[in-house]
């Protein structure tokens, strides 16, 4: 057994390198923690959705809160992935954990196509009630409820009591592909159908919110807006999204580093789909115009869509597609809650086709633009051992758990008042209220008084008196690591 002094040394150098990460981990805080902009109306149910929100809400900071100044809480990047494309990078590398196990229905579509529902299970093996909050998820292209973005938010999901159920699309996450269409960023029909049959069989009166990661969020929207105010969904909730496909593909396509890293990456997904994960490429051998050599050889997304996609959903050209399947010209038909959340550097979906002034005159939508994140990565946390943790779905729950609060009627949440307010009921609303009248003042024996500010007088007594005992570290004659 080791003597005490023999572990001195060890046990400095330990503190001295825990130091010095204290200080390059604050030192890129400050660098790079912004603040996510927030593009909203002043409005009471935007208000109260925030007031559940904390990673978005305007964070009283101590000092801050004497003078009622706010500024709204910072998104940390993880400081090893400084940049949109080592947060993306960081996002197809992918991780083990979460685990989350599903149960697959197959829904069959009135057109004779289907798409698989996994519904999350809960790691202790309980079941949800009928009728239980639910929320449906929406993967990207080539996705499914495997990627790490749907592990990751549904596991957090069931942690806070939501259902979880998954939707993939047709061909994807091994399922089937019964006819000849696959699925398309402008074709709403699927979700449609998929919100109709949870509202009349799993979730009839309590809360349903969708969210949607990157051409699911496209897609999400888009239904959201062609539905307006009989949209069946309690919320939304976008991740990523492109907004503009014309925009999207054109930035894909402006670089060699964009050729490299996402369009070879993007265009042999959708070969590998089409031609070896799903059988969807036998429902079109006879098809009268798809071409399935042509197909075969297409060196990009746009390629794919010309050779395909245009033809089988009846478009004249791909501009045509992109410019319907665009969900920012539906954005003013939207009449649920929704939050946007969206990086500036993701590399992906481009950040100069983000419509805020179209999301800032919608009272229902609230956009999040954060300055990193890259495409779906949204990860903080500094330590190198263990896996980051994702900002956005964080955010997901704290929002979809807002939304539950306004279905159920949840009373809105009272207002905030600075620190000196609070301590010492100075000028508050609830002091004019509750403010008693001669009468009762009269008929009192003892007026009552608040233990707060005794509360404060003796924290600030212990402050000073912690101070006076460590006066020499603060004068600097001895180290504090000792």
């Amino acid at each position: 057994m080791l003597e005490w002094p023999t572990l001195w040394p060890c046990d400095r150098l330990r503190k001295k390198v825990a130091l010095l990460s204290y200080v390059l981990k604050y030192l890129h805080y400050r660098c790079y923690a912004d603040p996510p902009k927030l593009y909203k109306q002043d409005d009471p149910v935007t208000a109260q959705l925030l007031a559940k929100c904390s990673l978005l809400r305007s964070l009283f900071v101590l000092i801050r809160q004497l003078t009622r100044c706010c500024v709204v809480q910072a998104y940390h990047p993880t400081w090893y992935l400084f940049n949109g494309h080592l947060q993306t990078l960081m996002v197809a590398v992918g991780c083990a954990q979460p685990e989350v196990e599903y149960s697959r229905e197959i829904l069959h579509l009135s057109d004779g196509g289907i798409v698989s529902l996994d519904w999350a299970l809960r790691p202790d093996g309980a079941r949800f009630a009928h009728d239980h909050p639910t929320v449906l998820l929406l993967h990207g292209l080539t996705g499914g409820s495997s990627e790490l973005y749907i592990r990751v938010t549904a596991a957090k999901l069931m942690a806070s009591g939501w259902r979880v159920v998954v939707m993939n699309a047709r061909g994807c996450a091994d399922t089937p592909v019964v006819t000849a269409k696959l699925f398309c960023a402008a074709y709403t029909q699927d979700l449609r159908e998929a919100v109709r049959y949870l509202r009349e069989t799993q979730v009839p009166t309590a809360a349903l919110v969708a969210g949607g990661f990157s051409l699911g969020s496209n897609i999400l929207l888009k239904y959201v807006g062609e539905e307006g105010a009989g949209c069946l969904l309690s919320g939304a909730v976008s991740v990523g999204n492109p907004y503009d496909l014309l925009a999207s593909n054109r930035n894909l396509m402006h670089s060699r580093l964009h050729n490299l890293l996402y369009r070879e990456a993007l265009t042999s997904n959708l070969l590998r789909l089409f031609f070896e994960k799903s059988n969807a490429h036998e429902h079109f051998k006879s098809h009268p115009v798809v071409d399935l050599d042509r197909l075969r050889a297409a060196a990009s997304v746009w390629e794919f869509d010309d050779r395909l996609t245009r033809h089988v959903f009846g478009y004249a050209t791909v501009s045509d597609y992109y410019r319907d399947a665009s969900c920012s010209q539906y954005l003013k038909g939207v009449r649920i809650p929704t939050l946007c959340l969206t990086a500036a550097d993701d590399p992906i979906s481009i950040h100069t086709a983000i419509p805020d002034d179209d999301c800032a005159a919608n009272r229902h939508i609230l956009l999040a633009v954060t300055e990193k994140g890259g495409h779906l990565g949204f990860f903080t946390g500094g330590d190198v051992c263990e896996f980051p943790d994702m900002w956005a779905s964080n955010v997901f729950v704290q929002f979809c758990n807002a939304v539950d609060e306004l279905v159920v009627g949840a009373p809105p949440a009272p207002e905030a008042h600075s620190v000196y307010r609070r301590l010492f009921r100075v000028g508050t609303k609830e002091d004019v209220e509750a403010k008693p009248t001669p009468e009762e003042v009269a008929t009192t024996d003892q007026p009552s008084m608040s233990p707060l500010p005794w509360a404060a007088a003796v924290l600030v007594c212990l402050f000073a008196r912690a101070a006076y005992e460590r006066r020499d570290v603060l004068r600097g004659k001895r180290r504090w690591w000792y």
